[in-house]
């Protein structure tokens, strides 16, 4: 699941791709080896437009992994998203596209709405997030879950809860976003539903994208 790409699975991706082969500017969030960001690479994106960060420096892994230390010249910063650097905070208002994968589940609900927050700052009006992460089909099994499990209450959306989250991001950054969620199936990632059962009966698969509107 985490070093195949993702993005390219997503429905947007195409649509989104002339924008980025012109003169956008791609912001990988946990980009781990930098697998999506390759797959960019291929598909024509110029990689002077391809920026990847993570908490934790996987890049060389990365090189060693492709073998193209040599041939792939992807922008990479380390740093935390709830503590951006000042490398990355050059990045603020500057990102048309943001992918944000299997990171923002890992969080409660106050700390996701400050990450969010922090990645709204890349963004300028007309930029576009998309991603996956962990969801939930039943928020109630899933609190309940969490609780009898020693985790966070809550960590795992659904639709209408992840779409709450950025109506308040915007409420309180005074930003307006057009926010689309749905729980698909896990083979859209090419991942066998018996390999997640461990995580609870509920647990699923959210895809989202969200654009600035203003």
């Amino acid at each position: 699941m985490f070093l195949s790409p993702a993005v390219s699975h997503h429905p947007a991706y195409k649509a989104l791709l002339p924008r980025l082969k012109a003169s956008g500017k791609f912001l990988d969030i946990g980009c781990y080896i930098g697998q999506d960001l390759r797959r960019l690479a291929l598909d024509g994106v110029p990689e002077q437009n391809l920026i990847g960060t993570d908490i934790v420096d996987h890049w060389k892994l990365g090189f060693e992994f492709f073998n193209d230390k040599d041939r792939f010249h992807a922008q990479y910063i380390e740093s935390d998203l709830l503590h951006p650097n000042e490398e990355m905070e050059r990045l603020f208002g500057q990102i048309d596209v943001v992918s944000i994968i299997h990171v923002l589940h890992q969080w409660d609900w106050n700390t996701q709405i400050l990450a969010c927050k922090e990645v709204a700052k890349f963004t300028k009006t007309g930029s576009v997030i998309i991603g996956y992460q962990g969801g939930t089909n039943d928020i109630t099994k899933r609190t309940k879950w969490n609780v009898e499990n020693g985790q966070k209450e809550f960590t795992l959306h659904d639709p209408k809860t992840f779409m709450d989250m950025w109506r308040i991001v915007g409420e309180e950054m005074e930003m307006e976003w057009s926010t689309e969620a749905k729980i698909v199936p896990w083979d859209e990632l090419a991942t066998r539903t018996e390999d997640v059962a461990y995580l609870g009966e509920d647990f699923a698969l959210l895809r989202f994208l969200v654009k600035r509107v203003r």
